[in-house]
């Protein structure tokens, strides 16, 4: 016999069971709303601001309400400020054939190439009465500072991209030292006179003062031919005590090309200065 009900539209479903990993998980979606909240209500005052932290310092989170922090400029050659403070390591100095015991420069030379700071010519030589090129000063600035780059571009006409120089001539350029010439060009193979090495170092290193020039460059019996464009770089490297004059400590010679000797003395005291080696005395040094 038929039965007469209609069968269910659907079938019966099971009943539900309760997960019982949902028990744990909504205490810790619970947790996390709260400290979402939190964050969101906090003063802008007590949240961390990473923009005071300067592009390769090592200081960690700052509040934005902290005072602003001293960043000490990157020591030389130390790209690391972490390491700023240590002092440059020493080896055995390179041996110049043209460079003896009795040269006025001879313990400055020494000091650079047992630092690594400094090299000669493939032969063994130095040739430290030669006149500095431009090439051989950025060269020489590129392997000495590691400061960050000012500027961006740094192409010449005259400078092509396999030089020997080419990337030294880049750095000396973009950390502020050096620029260029007229038309584009650079002059690589141009001599560089002394006001120019120095000036380049006070701009490079960002010297400034505010003594007054007739005060601080009374001191040389030649001030009448430092260039005008010369004076204030001349006047924060002298007082910087970074001017060798050699043979006569009272002539500058703004205008005569300087030798390689003459370059790397100035040089180390640049070093000299920014704490990175000791002073080694000379009579050619020019008292700040």
């Amino acid at each position: 016999m038929v039965s007469s009900q209609s069968p269910p539209p659907f079938p019966p479903k099971p009943p539900r069971r309760f997960d019982k990993r949902l028990v744990l998980l909504l205490p810790l979606l619970g947790m996390g709303a709260v400290l979402a909240w939190k964050l969101i209500s906090q003063p802008p005052s007590s949240r961390v601001d990473r923009s005071i932290v300067p592009e390769g310092g090592r200081f960690g989170n700052q509040p934005r309400s902290a005072a602003p922090i001293a960043v000490p400029p990157p020591r030389i050659p130390v790209t690391d400020l972490a390491t700023a403070q240590e002092p440059l390591p020493i080896q055995p100095p390179l041996i110049f054939s043209d460079v003896p015991p009795e040269h006025w420069a001879r313990a400055v030379l020494d000091d650079l190439s047992a630092r690594g700071l400094l090299t000669g010519f493939p032969e063994g030589t130095f040739e430290p009465e030669q006149p500095m090129l431009r090439a051989e000063l950025s060269a020489q600035i590129a392997r000495i500072f590691a400061l960050p780059a000012q500027a961006a571009k740094a192409q010449f006409v005259d400078v092509e991209p396999d030089h020997w120089a080419a990337a030294s001539i880049r750095r000396a350029v973009q950390m502020g030292f050096l620029t260029g010439l007229p038309e584009g060009r650079f002059g690589p193979e141009q001599t560089v006179t002394k006001a120019e090495v120095l000036v380049a170092i006070a701009n490079g290193l960002s010297l400034t003062t505010t003594a007054h020039p007739e005060t601080v460059l009374q001191r040389y019996r030649d001030r009448a031919d430092i260039p005008a464009w010369a004076v204030s770089g001349l006047v924060a490297t002298t007082q910087a005590g970074l001017v060798i004059n050699y043979p006569n400590v009272e002539q500058l010679e703004p205008n005569r090309a300087i030798t390689r000797a003459e370059a790397a003395a100035i040089l180390h005291q640049a070093l000299v200065y920014l704490g990175q080696i000791n002073e080694i005395p000379s009579p050619y040094r020019v008292a700040p």
